[in-house]
């Protein structure tokens, strides 16, 4: 029995060894020290040509490439910047206007004389590159300026492909609950006006039935009208009716139909009904 036990043991080892080895994935090229040496250097050099080189126009050619020309021009650019194993650090012609667009508006937040907060030996500012998952690693340089601190944000994905290149303004704890509280209140503005708008809709909605019964009782109104006009005239009772009460029934149907009143005996109103002729 011991042995059957021993044996049982034995193979359940045996199996989750197997299901662990199963499991484990083999490192990503993002997961290499000198994948990550080579990143620094990208990201050091992207950050020089957004912050020194690149201008509006380069901006605005981008803007206007094909899919074709980006390519080409994301393909030329890998190469260009060859990594020391032989890598190619790829980016899209519009994440690099992202770039500059981003560092050009956080420029009026840190203040003048912006540069690197660190150099290295060559001149190179200083890159922190941070792994929190094996799908990605960010690049962070930081910033100074005559107003405020903050950092250039550079993203690498697995394939050592640059997917986002962002600028950062370090904010003080009293601008950020500004910040945060500005943005509450225009969350809430915009939901408090669209509720205001959204009433007046469900009022709107509900005048609507009352404007068709109104429409349909002077329709029935002036029908009534005629036909009682059309009765005494086939029973012959026009005889004994006069012009003025059948002006009046004739006044008050239209009066009904157009919504307007007719002339009183001081001669204001709407419309005088002055003469009658039947036409047979």
């Amino acid at each position: 029995m011991r042995k059957k036990f021993k044996l049982l043991a034995l193979i359940l080892i045996c199996i989750t060894a197997l299901t662990a080895c199963g499991q484990e994935k083999a490192p990503t090229r993002i997961q290499t020290a000198e994948t990550g040496e080579d990143m620094k250097v990208a990201s050091a050099t992207w950050f020089m040509l957004i912050t020194e080189v690149m201008a509006q126009e380069d901006v605005d050619a981008f803007s206007n490439y094909t899919e074709n020309e980006a390519d080409r021009w994301a393909d030329s650019a890998a190469q260009r910047y060859e990594m020391t194993n032989g890598a190619y650090i790829r980016v899209e012609p519009k994440i690099v206007a992202a770039g500059y667009e981003s560092y050009q508006n956080a420029l009026e937040q840190l203040g003048e004389n912006v540069t690197p907060a660190e150099f290295d030996s060559e001149g190179m500012p200083i890159v922190v590159l941070e792994q929190k998952n094996p799908k990605e690693a960010i690049a962070n340089i930081p910033l100074k300026g005559s107003l405020r601190t903050g950092s250039m944000e550079i993203i690498f994905d697995r394939n050592l492909n640059i997917t986002s290149i962002n600028t950062n303004v370090d904010l003080t704890l009293g601008e950020s609950m500004k910040k945060a509280g500005t943005n509450t209140m225009i969350g809430m503005g915009t939901v408090f006006v669209m509720l205001v708008v959204i009433s007046f809709i469900i009022r709107a909605l509900a005048i609507i039935p009352k404007l068709q019964a109104m429409g349909s009782k002077k329709e029935t109104s002036v029908d009534n009208a005629i036909s009682g006009i059309i009765e005494r005239e086939e029973s012959g009772a026009s005889e004994t009716v006069d012009d003025g009460e059948l002006i009046a029934v004739i006044a008050a149907a239209i009066a009904a139909a157009e919504g307007s009143n007719p002339a009183s005996a001081s001669g204001e109103g709407g419309f005088t009904v002055r003469s009658i002729r039947r036409i047979r």
